[in-house]
């Protein structure tokens, strides 16, 4: 394969003193020395750069000298060729000679001659200042040789068999562009210009980073297919006249696109182990525009990402979303290729989307795989998204002109089996609840029988079992691990319990009531087995549709905080294997205050809690949509009321007023605070206590508020963190409680560690200032 300068070169040291260093010009005919009469052509060039107009189109001084002697090289930069009668040699060949060679140093240079033709200029008319050079087309063996033609020469010899295309030069840059001439060995042609006023020409060149190759970071070997093509503003595009023949000759090459509409268009090279490079360029009719910048070569990487699903009785192709109503078309797979700015420690946790990315839709196969092309050398994180299996990222190093292949193993469980009810099959919903970062639901069909993927084993999660039919509710909890590529046999119990809740007072039924079903325990104090929980529908009931009968009674309880039925009542009753058990429960609305909060915006989702002295719940209330809400009892001259909600302030209320037998709780508007903590000791996660208006804030209320404005509670608050939405209707205090270390050594709860004696002389409490949002502990 030929290189950007001379081809063959052989250095022989001579024992003789010379002058200066010599050349020899040798022609070979098919690899054989040319025994008739052969000449070398010289053109030179500008000394450094590879633009057109210091390379090929520099200029037409040709001068030529006889082979067969030894020359001493001038210094500077020139083009060669060699040619013989009928012969000539069709690659672009250069030198550079700095006139400082070793005084005995000889270079012989080698060069194929090939048969020639003719291109007769005789009707070409030129004037003052312009010529004419002949660009041959190139070949995987080299770049295409030009030919310049001296002023006032009539005729020029190219080689034959072998497009080529005239150009007319003037002030180093082509004029006027022929059309492609393919002459036979030992023929005579004309050349022609067309004068077309339709479109113009456009004329780029290729640029190549040779230190890449130099440094060893590109393999000529691994080179791909080398591309160009030019899209014009309207998005045609046009291919170029002659093609990249040869990627690792590509450094100077020219490239030639005729016939473009006037106006803006782009050229473009590119290729799967190239990046994309563009130059952008006006177009205007009947004349060649030439690009101002190069288009730059630059080595890229190829990487095929594959995802590995397992292998089993069961198909990938069915980790699709099901349900009751049918399975959902297959989703594609997605792959994507992330290159980020800087280096990322931990790629399977770390948010990739600052990251540039690249991504590709596969459809879903028993193995997705997606290519990404023209990729920059560097480091990326490459990502599978399966649509039900969740996702998978390897990190990979993409070297130039280098094909990789990512494996992306995935994790997931083939599941199959069939699922009963007393024996019988069923169509049901089933939900794996463990193994995996989310739930997966698969679907039995008329039999029973299911099969599916999960993103992961199922380790020993529970499968919550849904009749599809609304009749049953199941947990089927595993004997150990489920295990792999064995049918997972699911019976569901056949017995159902339906309670329906009433007012005892007013006999009509209660929505949203809270049922639990459970057995009861042999022994008093014992906690529940099996407990099932279900609220009651528009009409009252609640159904549990799947229940194993116990050996001993069964229980059901129910109450409903929003209407005032604030204390659970009972009943037991014993339950046959496949009995349809209804059962009725009456709730008193007994000693109970009914309450309404106000407060002065729209009414937003709160929680609501009565507490006693220093921040001890009393009671956590249900706050309705309407802001209505049942207490148990009146509250005391030293309760209050800690409010907040998603998103909302923290309130403390310590007044209240009272309509009728109705308790009002007005939510004043107030200035809220973001509080600031910050301390010099940073080491440990502490307690936190807050006061408004005297009033402290109970533990619990403190992390729920904080939980649900996203604020992690265990964090290190001496480091300086903020306390958000706390409404100022009082005076703020921070207390800083002691390590967490010590409190859990203690045995002790969140709101006594404040009252404890061994803490109290060394709790400091700092009063929020009220020019500004700030609290400094020493």
């Amino acid at each position: 394969m030929r290189r950007l300068s001379s081809s063959l070169l052989f250095v022989i040291f001579l024992s003789a003193p010379i002058r200066a260093g010599r050349f020899e010009y040798v022609p070979l005919v098919k690899g054989v020395l040319l025994s008739s009469a052969a000449e070398v052509c010289f053109v030179k060039t500008a000394s450094t750069g590879i633009r057109p107009s210091e390379t090929v189109f520099f200029s037409n001084d040709v001068r030529c000298l006889p082979t067969g002697k030894y020359l001493e090289q001038p210094p500077g930069r020139f083009l060669f060729f060699l040619r013989s009668e009928g012969l000539i040699s069709p690659y672009r060949s250069s030198f550079s000679s700095s006139g400082q060679q070793p005084l005995d140093s000889f270079k012989r240079i080698t060069e194929e001659l090939v048969p020639s033709a003719m291109i007769d200029l005789t009707d070409v008319r030129l004037d003052p200042g312009q010529w004419i050079a002949i660009l041959a087309q190139s070949s995987p063996l080299g770049r295409g040789a030009i030919y310049p033609v001296p002023t006032g020469a009539t005729s020029v010899q190219v080689p034959a068999d072998t497009p080529v295309i005239p150009l007319i030069i003037a002030n180093q840059l082509p004029l006027r562009i022929g059309n492609v001439m393919n002459i036979k060995a030992g023929g005579r042609a004309q050349p022609t210009f067309s004068n077309t006023t339709g479109g113009g020409t456009v004329l780029t060149w290729l640029e190549f980073d040779t230190e890449l190759e130099q440094h060893g970071q590109y393999d000529s070997s691994k080179a791909g297919k080398l591309a160009t093509h030019l899209t014009t503003s309207k998005g045609a595009t046009i291919l170029p006249v002659f093609s990249v023949a040869d990627p690792a000759a590509a450094h100077g090459e020219l490239q030639i696109f005729q016939n473009v509409p006037p106006g803006a268009a782009t050229a473009h090279v590119d290729g799967e182990t190239w990046q994309d490079d563009s130059a952008s360029v006006a177009v205007v009719a009947g004349e060649v525009a030439t690009t101002t910048e190069p288009l730059h070569v630059i080595p890229a990487g190829i990487v095929t990402a594959r995802l590995l699903l397992p292998q089993g009785p069961v198909s990938p192709m069915l980790a699709v979303k099901q349900s009751c109503a049918g399975f959902d078309p297959v989703a594609p797979a997605t792959f994507t290729a992330y290159r980020c700015a800087t280096p990322v420690a931990d790629i399977a946790k770390t948010d990739l989307s600052p990251c540039a990315a690249m991504t590709k839709d596969v459809p879903l196969s028993e193995q997705p795989q997606a290519t990404f092309s023209r990729l920059p050398m560097g480091s990326y994180i490459i990502e599978a998204r399966h649509p039900t299996l969740g996702r998978i990222r390897e990190k990979v190093d993409v070297l130039p002109n280098t094909q990789t292949t990512v494996d992306l193993t995935s994790r997931a469980f083939p599941i199959f089996g069939r699922i009963t009810r007393a024996g019988k099959p069923v169509r049901a919903e089933a939900r794996f609840l463990g193994g995996s970062s989310h739930a997966t639901t698969i679907v039995t069909r008329e039999d029973g029988r299911f099969q599916s993927v999960l993103p992961a084993p199922p380790g020993e999660g529970r499968v919550e079992v849904i009749g599809c039919d609304g009749s049953f509710e199941y947990r089927y909890a595993p004997e150990g691990r489920i295990p792999p590529n064995v049918a997972l046999e699911i019976d569901v119990p056949g017995a159902s319990i339906e309670v329906t809740v009433r007012g005892a007072a007013s006999g009509e039924t209660i929505n949203d009531a809270i049922v639990y079903a459970y057995e009861v325990p042999a022994e008093p104090n014992a906690p529940p087995r099996n407990r099932l929980r279900a609220v009651t529908n528009e009409e009252g009931v609640a159904r549990f549709g799947a229940v194993d009968p116990p050996s001993t009674k069964q229980r059901v309880c129910a109450f409903a905080p929003p209407q005032g039925y604030l204390a659970q009542h009972c009943t037991d009753f014993t339950l046959a294997k496949t009995e349809e058990k209804k059962v009725e429960l009456k709730l008193p609305k007994e000693g109970v205050v009914r309450g309404k909060l106000i407060t002065s915006e729209p009414f937003q989702p709160a929680l609501l809690f009565l507490a006693t002295g220093q921040g001890v719940v009393k009671e956590r209330i249900t706050v309705g949509d309407d802001g209505a809400f049942w207490l148990r009892e009146k509250p005391g001259a030293a309760d209050y009321f800690a409010l907040t909600g998603p998103g909302r302030p923290l309130y403390v209320l310590s007044t209240w007023s009272v309509e009728g037998d109705h308790l009002v709780l007005s939510v004043p508007q107030q200035r809220t605070r973001s509080i600031v903590i910050r301390g010099s000791n940073p080491e440990a996660n502490r307690m936190l206590a807050v006061s408004i208006g005297g009033r402290r804030v109970p533990h619990q209320v403190l992390q729920i508020h904080l939980m649900n404005l996203r604020v992690d509670p265990g964090s290190p608050w001496t480091a300086g963190r903020t306390l958000p939405l706390i409404a100022e209707n009082g005076v703020i205090a921070i207390t800083l409680g002691p390590p967490l270390q010590e409190v859990e050594a203690l045995g002790a709860s969140g709101p006594e560690v404040f009252d404890r004696p061994e803490f109290a002389n060394r709790l400091p409490t700092r009063l929020v200032p009220p020019d500004r949002d700030e609290v400094v502990f020493p």
